[in-house]
């Protein structure tokens, strides 16, 4: 997966766990009072008749389901923002060991062509892996051969 792809991901993981953790923290902070609220309603309704407000329930019920909802937003943004980080900073098992290839050992391979080896020779210089100079001995040999 490509850099800026995992990157992407990463920033939308984290903007999800914030925006995920400061619902959570509002719906905490209002459904003690909201229940609180419904006792109360609940108790001076047994008291004074039978009347019901299902307003105070479903308050209650929106409170309640929000705030899963919202612990399932923090759920997955956190999984897919750990996700990317593994992806971001894990060692790739294809990349070399060093950080340099030794030029001099650097031979196309029986089925390769010029241009191949060439192409390829062109990749390491792309990668930081050889220097110029190297990369221009090389690619002097290569000519010469043909």
């Amino acid at each position: 997966m490509g850099r800026k792809i995992i990157n992407v991901f990463l920033v939308i993981g984290l903007i999800g766990i914030i925006i995920g953790g400061i619902w959570l923290l509002s719906i905490n902070a209002l459904l003690p009072e909201a229940k609180f609220r419904l006792a109360s309603h609940q108790n001076a309704v047994n008291s004074f008749g039978s009347y019901e407000n299902p307003e105070f329930q479903n308050t209650v019920d929106s409170y309640t389901s929000q705030r899963n909802v919202s612990i399932i937003v923090l759920c997955i943004s956190g999984i897919l923002f750990s996700s990317s980080m593994y992806l971001k900073f894990s060692k790739s098992s294809s990349a070399p060991t060093s950080s340099k290839v030794d030029v001099t050992n650097l031979k196309p391979t029986i089925n390769s062509t010029n241009s191949s080896a060439l192409k390829e020779l062109r990749e390491l210089l792309d990668s930081d892996l050889i220097s110029k100079e190297e990369y221009e001995k090389k690619r002097k040999e290569i000519l010469n051969r043909l």
